[in-house]
């Protein structure tokens, strides 16, 4: 009886291992289509949102744009609160403090991360109490 109950167990496997294999296999010949959706018409282009001298807006830095191949690009910034109140942010296309004029980053020109600006940013500033510390988050879009 044991031998039987196994052989079962085993026939039962094999029916449910040929039906998942089976839901995996396209039926028909029906071929997926590689091609992306094309991007809504009103969506801005990134060298439009990011541009030199442009206002660095917190609440637009992060949002979706048409990158320079037409895709889609989400520049998730880097926000850095700084000691004196101010917020620097950074992402692939610019960097800039809010309310201040956003610097463009040129591949080969000025493609590093802001590293000065964000170490002047953090610095403790004289007669500042335990209140002076900053914080780093990056935020979606």
């Amino acid at each position: 009886m044991e031998r039987v109950t196994r052989v079962s167990r085993l026939g039962a496997a094999a029916v449910v291992a040929a039906a998942l294999l089976g839901g995996c296999t396209k039926v028909g010949g029906d071929e997926q289509s590689a091609t992306p959706a094309p991007l809504p018409e009103d969506m801005p282009v990134c060298s439009d949102l990011f541009a030199n001298g442009k206002t660095v807006e917190r609440a637009s830095f992060g949002e979706a744009c048409k990158g320079d191949d037409g895709e889609l690009a989400v520049p998730r910034p880097v926000t850095l609160e700084c000691t004196d109140g101010r917020l620097l942010l950074w992402n692939k296309y610019a960097w800039g403090y809010v309310d201040e004029p956003m610097t463009v980053i040129q591949a080969g020109i000025n493609d590093k991360e802001p590293v000065d600006q964000s170490m002047e940013c953090l610095k403790p500033r004289p007669g500042a109490g335990e209140g002076s510390t900053a914080t780093t988050t990056t935020t979606a879009g």
